[in-house]
């Protein structure tokens, strides 16, 4: 490369970005509500399980269809504001409510998603670059999660009291799955 920043480099900072908040709301969704079964607050079953419950309540295809409307303009916004950065909050893009979508810079849509301010703050940059940081620690989570469900069958906070309770036993070099040699 010649140092410039091209489309390619940008569209990659962006996957990099969504896969982040992705991965980062994926644990939370593996960790909380296992927290909450265990302390009583609600019965969830765990995360590896979850595709199971009963959807009853709804018919599947209208579910699946919904989800596409919805995944499908949440996207096609992001997309839009990618190729023309701040387009998402020009007047008549969005049925009046385009303030809502103005934001700064890609990625970055402040509006209604900055309601605090952070994208006005002097630490903005610093916020970015942690974000992007909490990002990759929470993909390898996500990684380790899949792992340990695969290997054990358990869940990650099973394994963390099972591993305090035994830490000799109950770790990486006991399990055959991780380490086949042994």
């Amino acid at each position: 490369m010649d140092g410039t920043w091209n489309l390619d480099h940008d569209r990659y900072v962006q996957a990099e970005l969504v896969h982040c908040r992705f991965a980062m709301l994926g644990v939370v969704g593996v960790l909380v509500p296992e927290l909450l079964t265990k302390l009583g607050v609600v019965n969830l079953p765990v995360w590896y399980e979850a595709g199971a419950m009963d959807i009853s309540w709804t018919n599947f295809v209208t579910l699946v269809v919904v989800m596409h409307y919805m995944f499908g303009f949440a996207e096609m916004k992001r997309y839009m504001d990618f190729k023309n950065p701040g387009s998402q909050g020009a007047p008549g893009s969005f049925l009046g409510l385009e303030a809502a979508f103005k934001g700064g810079e890609n990625g970055y849509p402040g509006g209604i998603f900055d309601p605090m301010g952070f994208s006005k703050g002097p630490e903005f940059e610093k916020m970015k670059l942690r974000e992007v940081k909490n990002g990759r620690l929470a993909m390898m989570a996500m990684l380790g999660f899949f792992a340990q469900a695969a290997s054990t069958g358990s869940s990650p906070l099973e394994n963390l009291g099972a591993h305090l309770s035994d830490p000799w036993t109950a770790n990486v070099a006991s399990n055959s799955v991780a380490l086949p040699f042994l």
